[in-house]
């Protein structure tokens, strides 16, 4: 179909003058007007209102059928050019974006709570379960997990060795039942009393844990503890051995900590008061008796008694038992970006 008018006709066998050809150049003009489509497609006359005549691309014209693949470039679009109001609803689906844009949002690696059931497209539940390639034999398998799996090889209990291209498996860290502290200031877990003098060695026994457990690689401090020193063996909660000789004197009190690094963990759901803690000493109570006396002398007023008996119980201590040690908790999922 013909987009241009034609200004001069021509019969046949007429000779073609200069005249004619000027005259078919200079009013040779577009057909259709002003946002009227000159071929049933794309185009439209520029002549309304300030209009020169030239083509345009009508509205809503060039649809995404009609774009070739990478047609248009990042080059050939202005900044703030594209705005929401341009963006037709729904026209921009999770399929269309690139993943180095999603990542720009959330990196791999970045954890939310979140309150569904169901782990959304592009994220996993941190239960600890394993990932991997998609012949790994990992819990969850995928190719999409390799940059998560290499930023976490060397945290959460993996070796740091893994490879992704071998199909090896990595652990996801595992937040259920636990809460997030910021990496930064040590998380104080326990102390403990030294039962015994020690005098130059690694071999410390203690009395009167107070509460959390101690695990190898915690960092020392009190009295008589160099900097750096860490619990290298845990034999029992009464008996450690340390990372470096050490002289303590007996009852000095010592601290535990976790150290300071990416995916360490402290605290606990329960705790058992001991005597120290309670501020209250186990004791007995005192029994007696009492009576009265009306014997004084006259107008004396009469008098009671008591009598008080040494080391007798007023009943049994009750049995300790341990106390819910949980701020008001909600349960929600966390899960984390790969």
């Amino acid at each position: 179909m013909a987009i241009l008018n034609n200004p001069e006709d021509f019969i046949s066998g007429e000779n073609v003058t200069a005249a004619k050809l000027n005259n078919l150049v200079d009013g040779a003009g577009f057909l259709g007007g002003a946002g009227e489509a000159t071929d049933d497609s794309t185009l439209e006359v520029n002549d309304g209102e300030g209009g020169d005549g030239s083509l345009r691309v009508k509205d809503l014209g060039i649809t995404t059928a009609k774009l070739a693949d990478g047609a248009v470039s990042e080059q050939k679009i202005a900044d703030s050019a594209v705005t929401s109001g341009k963006i037709a609803d729904g026209a921009i689906i999770a399929s269309k974006i690139a993943p180095s844009a999603a990542s720009a949002i959330m990196p791999p690696g970045g954890l939310i709570p979140y309150a569904g059931a169901t782990v959304p497209s592009g994220w996993l539940l941190c239960d600890g379960g394993t990932i991997g390639d998609a012949s790994s034999g990992a819990g969850s398998e995928s190719a999409d997990y390799e940059t998560l799996f290499d930023l976490i090889k060397t945290l959460y209990g993996n070796a740091g060795t893994e490879v992704f291209a071998n199909g090896d498996t990595v652990s996801l860290p595992d937040l259920r039942g636990r809460v997030v502290a910021g990496l930064g200031g040590s998380l104080i877990d326990t102390s403990a009393v030294v039962n015994g003098a020690v005098s130059n060695l690694t071999l410390v026994n203690l009395d009167g844990n107070l509460g959390g457990t101690i695990v190898p690689g915690m960092a020392v401090s009190g009295t008589g503890i160099g900097s750096g020193i860490t619990v290298q063996i845990v034999t029992n909660q009464n008996t450690i051995h340390l990372s470096s000789a050490v002289t303590l004197s007996d009852d000095v009190r010592l601290t535990f900590a976790n150290t300071e690094s990416l995916g360490s963990t402290g605290g606990a759901k329960e705790h058992l008061l001991t005597a120290a803690q309670s501020g209250l000493p186990e004791h007995t109570h005192g029994g007696g008796s009492s009576g009265s006396n009306s014997n004084g002398a006259a107008g004396d007023p009469a008098f009671t008694y008591v009598t008080q008996t040494q080391g007798v119980t007023g009943g049994a201590q009750p049995a300790s038992s341990a106390h819910n040690n949980v701020q008001p908790t909600i349960i929600l999922n966390y899960i984390i970006k790969y």
